[in-house]
C-alpha cells in the first residue's frame, strides 16, 4: 500500500497544496501539486493545515485559506 502526506512546500508563499507518496515512510516520491490557490476567486494568499477524512466511502480534504476579512474552510470530496 501507499502512505500519503498533504502539505505545502514553501512556508513564505503557501499557494499550492501537494500530495507526497511513500511505500515505506522513508523514501518519498516527488510531491505532486493537487490544488493551486489561484483557482479560488476569493482567496488571496496562504493555505495551510490540510486534513483528509474518510466518511461513508468518500474522502474529504479540508484546508484553511487566508482572506484579509476572515478565514474560510475549503473542502473537496473524492470518491474512492
Amino acid at each position: 500500500g501507499w502512505y500519503y502526506l498533504y502539505g505545502t512546500v514553501n512556508e513564505d508563499t503557501a499557494r499550492e497544496l501537494y500530495v507526497f507518496k511513500s511505500r515505506d515512510l522513508c523514501n518519498w516520491e516527488e510531491p505532486q501539486a493537487i490544488f493551486d490557490i489561484a483557482d479560488v476567486s476569493w482567496a488571496e494568499k496562504d493555505l495551510w493545515a490540510p486534513e483528509l477524512h474518510v466518511y461513508q466511502g468518500k474522502y474529504y480534504l479540508f484546508v484553511s485559506i487566508f482572506l484579509p476579512i476572515l478565514l474560510r474552510l475549503f473542502d473537496w470530496v473524492f470518491e474512492h
